[in-house]
């Protein structure tokens, strides 16, 4: 029946109301419990899924980047075998000075050395020999 003041439906009294509305509520949490859990757990794989994206391209990066290390290593010692070459060369080129002359300087071109032998030639001429004349 019908009270008088009510919209319609059965007449219920406030206790009955009370316990379906706690009936209701804990029905809406544990849905609410289950979505967040299910919620998280799709956050959970997804950010597994990121990281495994992150932890592939870090080794790609990374093969990539120990590949460009040894190509530079390799140019590096081919350089320096290259200049120790070239170093060698430059030594067996060189004549050895004889003696304590010192007229000669190790940095000196084969053209300067040249220049540097005639003008000692023309100094030497000058000189009186003890006991010659």
């Amino acid at each position: 029946m019908k009270r008088v003041g009510e919209k319609g439906g059965r007449a219920r009294s406030r206790r009955e109301t009370g316990r379906n509305a706690s009936k209701r509520t804990a029905a809406a949490r544990i849905l609410m419990i289950f979505s967040r859990f299910f919620n998280q757990s799709k956050q959970i794989i997804e950010l597994r899924q990121d990281v495994d994206a992150l932890k592939h391209s870090v080794k790609k990066l990374d093969e990539e980047w120990s590949d460009y290390y040894d190509r530079f290593r390799r140019l590096l010692a081919k350089m320096a075998k290259r200049d120790e070459r070239a170093n060698d060369l430059l030594r067996e080129e060189e004549p050895q000075p004889a003696g304590g002359d010192g007229a000669r300087a190790p940095s000196l071109s084969a053209r300067q050395r040249e220049i540097n032998e005639r003008i000692l030639a023309r100094r030497n001429r000058g000189v009186v020999k003890e006991g010659g004349e």
